[in-house]
């Protein structure tokens, strides 16, 4: 599976921002480097970041490829960082109701910073509470055995097959990588009905 579009979580700083002013430093400019080779490459990326300012429009287009993307969580001002940990939530689903919104999914979901790691997490669980209620819509639908061993087996199969694979080839178990494996539930789970 070739990588297709990527959303990249940067809650706490936006690749927007001044470096060098107020906490605009070295991961802004990462992310936004991040973002600009990943476009230059064919995979167009979104980032996502908490709204700071009134007059953010809700999309930029940053360069070809690039988009930042500001969701409402708190404030429209900036925030001490002491207090972002209780907008997570609110990011989160802000996150979430873009994506669902959006004409094309996201095949990699990626976090910088704990803060956007955690909003990632909970993306992740929610997609894994989703596998459970699709298995348990194969259940109750479709009262035949055999055709729900067909739609339902894949599932946890690939997963398996998936992390004995990344065993073998030394591939970490990070954000990307079970993002990627999230994404491809979803193809199968499709595919499956």
């Amino acid at each position: 599976m070739s990588v297709r579009r990527v959303a990249a979580l940067s809650m706490h700083t936006s690749p927007l921002a001044q470096p060098g002013r107020g906490d605009g430093g070295g991961l802004n400019v990462y992310v936004r480097s991040l973002a600009s080779a990943l476009a230059r490459a064919g995979v167009p990326c979104d980032v996502f970041t908490r709204a700071e300012r009134p007059d953010l429009p809700m999309v930029v287009d940053v360069e070809p490829g690039v988009r930042v993307v500001h969701i409402e969580a708190g404030p429209r001002a900036e925030v001490p960082k002491e207090q972002l940990p209780d907008l997570v939530d609110e990011f989160t689903e802000g996150v979430r109701a873009f994506m669902e919104a959006s004409a094309e999914p996201y095949d990699v979901l990626h976090a910088h910073y704990w803060l956007s790691a955690v909003a990632a997490h909970t993306l992740k669980h929610a997609l894994a509470e989703e596998i459970i209620l699709v298995t348990l819509a194969h259940i109750i639908f479709l009262w035949h055995f055999r055709s729900i061993l067909i739609v339902t087996v894949p599932l946890p199969l690939s997963i398996l097959v998936s992390f004995i694979l990344m065993e073998k080839f030394g591939i970490s178990s990070n954000i990307m990588s079970l993002s990627g494996i999230a994404i491809a539930i979803g193809v199968l789970v499709d595919a499956g009905i």
